[in-house]
């Protein structure tokens, strides 16, 4: 199933408090968030989650990481040149070599050689290592390895979602505040590397169904770098366990009603969700206004912990993180920026029907206020199944209805739709162009060779071995379509008609946020990196995954 579609994941429950968000001295917004019930927090394993989703790029993120090197990694002089073909041939998967690249930086793959032992490791580890004293590096590009320069693996940058690590969402505070975390990341690991220091890299805090996830957006090197620390947190959270002793927990629970129905239930729900993890043995008791938990599972009191958040409610605070200025449409530059929140606000997750588009802009009860999460969400639902039908006056006029205030989370979200509307039209434009001039052209499909003969109005007429076919321009087939609007893309060659391209394969019935990533991150080789930065969090959208997630499965 191509694309992302993050298992689990549940609607969480949004309250205000005292009729409006509360926010922090620093000004930052407070939610009270009631999460709902997931399997990550207890999981032992810490599992990232590479937003490119085809069989290709699984195989590759498996052997990046759990491949281990053997005997054939001993090198004494072995040319560069070969370690393509040998991971190729090791790891059975699809490995390139960016030579044009190469030798504009000077590099000489059959001159450039390298010794030592890099078995018994990771196959990441192993690479690293080994390109670590020339400029290379590698990175995954189109569902391939590709061996590059550095400097064009700052353009081919990789999108990933960390799940936090167990010891800190759970950290028994009743409060989300992840910014110290993101702070840490971003001056611990490449600090020149984020579009705070004029780099490329991002870290977008989103909050989905009550459990934070950071969505980085950086080089493969560094992703090394964040993974690895995030992994060793999670993983430490457990060492109390190891002992075999029991743990002690201490949750406090100031309503004496929840506090009495956790003592009495909570041991019970928890055992028989856990089934092979259940602790029979574990107590569930009150402790003046806290619930106290004892156990030898860390996976109980992940549970247990999760169910009491979910009773109890839990404070999100908006983090802060560095958004770039809105990029034109044209190419080149943009203006500059400033620190907005990037949090997707919790709320529930049902697709958008491919509806009928409104007529009208929606009325006050389609209209969301900055203090209603759940009303701005089916909001943005009516707009994308209005941009799914192509009608974009319709998806403007809803997205301009919503009532922002001066959340600065939500601000930035419908940024992105409003230049996510901008970008679908455009494309139905350019496909538009692409069409006029294909009359007389011939298009390569697989082994196959057409020739348009004629376009008028609705109407295709085409030649296919040599046999000409007459057919409406609504039914002709989508590999077709695809190859006369690609063909034009390659000889108009602007890259900012990639934005358009990716835009549009969010937009057809059946999403495809790996199609629109491939699309975007060709425009950023181009130089359009900043609409590609701009338009990249949209694959992890709440209102898009649900709607690809659907349509994938009933393929």
């Amino acid at each position: 199933m191509a694309g992302l579609i993050l298992h689990g994941l549940q609607p969480a429950t949004v309250a205000q408090a005292g009729g409006g968000e509360p926010t922090t001295p620093t000004g930052r917004t407070e939610r009270l968030v009631y999460p709902q019930v997931t399997r990550a927090p207890q999981e032992r394993e810490y599992q990232p989650i590479p937003i490119e989703d085809s069989e290709s790029a699984k195989a590759i993120w498996a052997a990046l990481n759990g491949h281990k090197t053997t005997e054939v990694f001993k090198f004494d002089d072995k040319p560069l040149r070969q370690l393509v073909s040998l991971v190729e041939d090791t790891c059975q998967i699809k490995v390139q070599c960016d030579y044009r690249a190469m030798d504009a930086a000077g590099l000489d793959v059959d001159a450039t050689t390298v010794s030592g032992d890099f078995s018994n490791m990771t196959l990441r580890s192993a690479l690293r290592r080994i390109l670590q004293h020339t400029d290379m590096t590698f990175t995954v590009v189109d569902d391939v390895l590709l061996f590059t320069t550095v400097d064009v693996a700052q353009v081919h940058l990789v999108g990933v979602a960390y799940p936090l690590p167990c010891g800190i969402r759970e950290a028994g505070n009743h409060v989300i505040d992840v910014q110290s975390l993101i702070d840490l990341v971003q001056n611990a690991f490449a600090a020149d590397s984020w579009q705070q220091t004029g780099g490329s890299g991002s870290i977008s805090p989103i909050l989905t169904g009550g459990e934070v996830i950071l969505f980085v957006i950086q080089t493969l090197d560094v992703h090394h770098q964040v993974e690895a620390f995030l992994r060793r947190l999670h993983e430490r959270s457990f060492a109390d366990f190891d002992g075999g002793c029991s743990v002690l927990r201490i949750h406090h629970v100031d309503d004496a009603t929840q506090r009495a129905d956790l003592v009495a239930s909570l041991k019970d729900l928890c055992n028989a969700a856990l089934s092979d993890h259940a602790d029979e043995r574990a107590t569930v008791s009150a402790l003046g206004e806290s619930v106290v938990i004892l156990s030898q599972s860390a996976e109980f009191h992940g549970l247990a912990s999760q169910v009491i958040a979910a009773v109890t409610g839990i404070r999100h605070i908006e983090p802060l993180s560095y958004t770039p200025g809105i990029a034109g449409l044209s190419t080149g530059g943009m203006g500059g920026g400033g620190f907005s929140h990037q949090s997707v606000p919790a709320s529930g997750w049902q697709p958008a029907p491919l509806a009928e588009s409104p007529a009208t802009p929606p009325t006050s009860t389609a209209q969301a206020s900055p203090f209603d999460p759940a009303a701005i969400e089916r909001a943005l639902q009516v707009a994308y199944a209005a941009i799914r039908n192509g009608d974009f006056d319709a998806a403007s006029a809803v997205i301009d209805s919503v009532v922002v205030g001066a959340d600065p989370a939500i601000r930035a979200r419908l940024d992105r739709w409003k230049r996510f509307t901008v970008y679908a039209r455009g494309y139905s434009e350019l496909r538009a162009k692409a069409y006029r001039a294909a009359v007389n052209s011939e298009f390569e499909i697989g082994d196959r060779v057409i020739v348009i003969v004629e376009i008028d109005g609705e109407q295709i007429v085409f030649r296919d071995s040599s046999k000409q076919m007459s057919m409406r321009l609504d039914e002709l087939p989508a590999e077709i379509d695809r190859a006369i609007i690609e063909q034009w893309v390659g000889r108009d060659g602007r890259a900012a008609n990639h934005l358009f391209l990716g835009a549009s394969h969010l937009a057809r019935d059946r999403p495809s946020p790996t199609d629109a990533l491939r699309e975007w991150r060709r425009a950023a080789s181009a130089g359009e990196s900043d609409g590609m930065l701009l338009l990249y969090p949209l694959v992890m959208d709440s209102v898009i995954v649900p709607v690809e997630a659907a349509t994938a499965a009933s393929q």
